[in-house]
């Protein structure tokens, strides 16, 4: 009964998402675009559109988890994540744009013995991104064979806007402490972002990290470093663009700590690939990636991650 009863409320929200994508319709050349890192209390921002534009938009993403694995069927929990976020992009100048991501979670934990919930604002993410560089070079004997190259540096902040209400000792409680809207915390981030360009053919490369920081239960995530390798094609048509891009994702977590103390059931690493293709239709622009596990070893075997996917469409201006 819960189960429907959680399906139900998601049912408007994702016609709402639907409907959102609809109507704003004058196609302009695609350009390059930025990702970084994700998981629990972070981020992804996937294949953005027109990279020189301002832009608002609303998307959709889910991952799941299976986790205490190795411990008996009695102590295996199922995690489901879902989100709904609005999030947008801004050049307040030429060489920096800023970027800012406000979810709205609906998180449900399976266990032998009950279901739980948790639905509410998430930890909003505040970045920025400075053009370090930007250069066109023509190759020999013909004028149309421009080679192009960018690089970006960004950092920001993650605010603690997500509640964080853990207690181990309460048994109604969620299971662990990663199953929360928030991480409690203000945590810091940084990325590198470069993109080599040739006529409609690109590969971009970054790295990220994110320096988390304690909550107010002395409860410290393991710092996060991921990157992205990603090989793209543009595809540019009379009234409509599409992008396709694939490529893997390395992320790895340090343990976390509590009251000091190492939590040697944390931590670990992800390898996975990315598939993804975004539709562009004027200054309306829909895309939609699918993430597969390739190799993952966290929390020494005891979590594991499924595929993830999302939906998203954005409106440029």
């Amino acid at each position: 009964m819960k189960n429907n009863t959680l399906k139900k409320r998601m049912y408007p929200l994702f016609f709402l998402f639907l409907l959102s994508c609809v109507g704003f319709l004058p196609f302009q050349n695609l350009a390059a675009c930025d990702l970084c890192g994700c998981g629990v209390g972070g981020y992804y921002v996937g294949m953005l559109p027109q990279w020189n534009q301002h832009f608002v938009g609303l998307r959709y993403r889910q991952a799941s988890f299976d986790s205490h694995l190795g411990y008996g069927r009695l102590f295996e929990t199922k995690e489901n994540f879902q989100t709904v976020e609005a999030f947008f992009r801004l050049y307040p100048h030429k060489k920096v744009q800023v970027l800012g991501f406000i979810p709205y979670q609906f998180n449900t934990q399976i266990t032998s013995s009950q279901t739980l919930y948790l639905q509410g604002l998430g930890d909003i993410v505040l970045t920025a991104n400075y053009e370090i560089f930007k250069k066109e070079h023509l190759l020999k004997g013909d004028s149309t064979r421009i080679l192009k190259q960018e690089l970006r540096l960004g950092g920001g902040i993650k605010l603690k806007t997500g509640a964080y209400r853990y207690d181990e000792n309460d048994l109604e409680a969620v299971a662990n402490p990663n199953f929360q809207l928030g991480t409690g915390s203000y945590d810091f981030l940084g990325n590198l972002i470069y993109t080599l360009r040739w006529k409609n053919t690109g590969l971009q490369a970054d790295i990220n990290y994110k320096i988390n920081t304690k909550n107010s239960q002395n409860y410290l995530f393991g710092n996060r470093i991921s990157g992205n390798l990603m090989l793209f094609q543009v595809k540019n048509f009379k009234s409509f663009g599409i992008m396709a891009y694939a490529g893997t994702y390395f992320e790895h977590s340090a343990h976390d700590r509590l009251d000091g103390l190492v939590n040697p059931d944390t931590g670990g690493n992800l390898l996975a690939g990315n598939l993804g293709i975004n539709l562009y239709i004027r200054q309306l622009s829909l895309g939609a990636l699918y993430q597969n596990p390739l190799s993952q070893h966290l929390a020494k075997g005891q979590v594991k991650a499924h595929a993830r996917w999302q939906i998203q469409c954005t409106f440029q201006f």
